[in-house]
């Protein structure tokens, strides 16, 4: 698990600003995923994604932002 956050991140720094078509619900996946916030004991996660589009954005920034709130509310 270590090795594929890391393989994801190395991935995430080596994108260009550009904007692609993604779904949020699998952002928010990888967002949980690269903070590691599905391996910790005491937290259960419930994924109950509603339908929605795919939307053209840029991913890298939208992830960072994900990270940012995970990050600022682990310290509150």
């Amino acid at each position: 698990m270590i090795k594929e956050i890391i393989s994801t991140q190395q991935g995430l720094s080596k994108t260009t600003n550009f904007e692609q078509v993604v779904f949020i619900s699998e952002l928010v996946d990888e967002a949980i995923s690269i903070t590691g916030l599905n391996l910790k004991d005491n937290i259960t996660i419930d994924r109950q994604y509603a339908k929605i589009s795919p939307v053209k954005i840029d991913k890298v920034k939208i992830l960072q932002i994900f990270v940012y709130i995970k990050n600022s509310y682990t310290y509150i």
